[in-house]
């Protein structure tokens, strides 16, 4: 979709709390600080985005919660970056593609339960920060192939300093992961297969 210069700036400044936050802002936080475009009706906008922002079988939180929360999936947020509307995310998506290569490597058949600690992306030349790993575990809620993650936090910070991850068994087709690019391409084809499947249900 071609977005209009009002999407735009909805989506930047989503983006921009996002990821200075690590959490999803609300409408009245997007109302206040877009209050400056007077034109701009934030809700109507919010709705007419909703299928960009939540274009995926895997996210589960499809459409505006009840607590009026935004969220976006990683394509959504790839695009934003790759059109400059945030260029920043680009660290949480790398930090995320790692993630996904760090479950992929310590799958182990029959066991769905992953622990992931601060030290497995603060560790190597990864460099992560631990506001970036705030973000991270926000992309992931909304992804949805983890099916429950548990944290302890670390009180002085805020931040989740112990991941566990119960993954569905289709983490292991991620394994040719190693960009977002590869990531986006895989969960199409997967997305593609999951609707092809379910005409064939529907059709019987």
């Amino acid at each position: 979709m071609e977005l209009s210069e009002h999407q735009r700036l909805f989506l930047a400044a989503v983006c921009k709390y996002f990821h200075e936050t690590g959490t999803w802002p609300t409408y009245g936080m997007i109302d206040k600080a877009l209050r400056p475009y007077k034109s701009l009706d934030v809700e109507e906008i919010g709705k007419e985005l909703d299928t960009f922002m939540h274009d995926s079988i895997h996210a589960p939180l499809v459409g505006w919660d009840p607590n009026h929360a935004i969220a976006m999936n990683v394509s959504a947020l790839y695009r934003c970056q790759k059109e400059g509307i945030c260029p920043e995310l680009s660290q949480d998506l790398e930090a995320f593609a790692l993630l996904v290569r760090l479950c992929i490597d310590r799958y182990e058949a029959g066991k769905e339960e992953l622990p992931i600690t601060s030290d497995d992306l603060l560790d190597g030349d990864s460099l992560i920060s631990l506001e970036v790993m705030g973000n991270v575990i926000r992309i992931v809620e909304v992804e949805g192939f983890f099916t429950n993650i548990g944290s302890d936090e670390d009180s002085s910070r805020g931040r989740p300093i112990r991941w566990t991850l119960k993954m569905s068994n289709s983490i292991r087709k991620y394994r040719d992961v190693r960009t977002i690019e590869d990531y986006l391409a895989v969960r199409k084809t997967l997305q593609t297969a999951a609707w092809s499947s379910l005409k064939v249900v529907l059709k019987r």
